[in-house]
């Protein structure tokens, strides 16, 4: 929540007074400004501290996979630096193989901006590894997400069901549910999901408005399927067709480089950038 959010500014931003160079306060700082970033306003401010905090902790060289996920994901929605938030996930991942954080946030950030190989992988492992974990709902959303980028509708609704389950206080899972639905042309059970979102009375986020747009406009679902990009693979699973160097690979992270928006456009850039 962005109150708790500045909270932990206040305290992060003392933290780093007595320790300019201590990265996971770095990363902390960045995650905080996001939320805050996504939850009070979209104040330019809080984007530009985000962005430069996650760069810190990148650019001091830690060792923590934890804090290297969280600076990965702040390069991702603030920066909108797939490489650079990518290769970080692989540098984790190099240091502690086990890190259920870094496996979930991989996740997510292959699964709408990258490739749905690492994507299912990374998701499948964090939910083994971690199963009761406070982000195992971004696993089944990134599970969810590959389907939609497969055109697999009805198994992309069934992972975003488990989704909810994990996390029932996440506006966005339910409007991307109620979207996959509607794609697969199950068009009321998507408005029964529609109804319990506009009833909450809540102020939604435009990446949930996203979805209820979309679940409107589907009384004809083919006319959705061209938003969704197929992704690199045929299906999920064996089946994958895996693009050479991805696996490992570390992008450019030096303080201050912004890379482009990232590469996939349509649905998954707009939820990706998340704001």
């Amino acid at each position: 929540m962005p109150e708790d959010a500045a909270i932990a500014i206040g305290y992060l931003e003392e933290a780093l007074k007595l320790d300019p160079n201590y990265a996971v306060a770095h990363a902390a700082l960045a995650v905080s400004r996001e939320t805050r970033f996504r939850g009070a306003g979209f104040d330019e401010a809080d984007r530009t501290e985000g962005v430069l905090h996650a760069r810190l902790a990148l650019a001091l060289g830690t060792d923590d996979a934890t804090a290297l996920a969280f600076a990965a994901l702040t390069v991702l929605h603030l920066a909108h630096d797939f490489e650079a938030a990518s290769g970080t996930i692989a540098r984790a991942l190099s240091l502690n193989g086990s890190c259920a954080t870094a496996l979930y946030w991989g996740a997510h950030i292959h699964a709408w901006s990258g490739d749905p190989v690492l994507a299912e992988d990374y998701a499948n492992r964090a939910l083994r590894l971690s199963p009761f974990d406070p982000l195992s709902y971004e696993g089944y959303v990134a599970l969810g997400a590959v389907r939609l980028r497969l055109r697999r509708y009805d198994d992309a609704a069934a992972c975003l069901a488990k989704a909810v389950q994990a996390n029932p206080r996440f506006s966005v899972i339910y409007a991307l549910q109620a979207a996959a639905l509607a794609m697969a042309g199950r068009i009321e059970e998507a408005n029964a999901l529609a109804r319990r979102l506009f009833g909450a009375g809540a102020n939604l986020p435009r990446h949930s408005l996203l979805g209820i747009r979309w679940i409107r406009e589907a009384r004809d679902p083919r006319s959705l399927r061209g938003r969704i990009p197929r992704g690199r693979a045929a299906r999920v699973g064996s089946g994958f067709r895996e693009r050479a160097g991805d696996r490992g690979r570390t992008g450019d992270v030096q303080l201050g480089k912004l890379s482009g928006p990232s590469r996939d456009k349509g649905f998954s850039a707009a939820v990706a950038e998340m704001g």
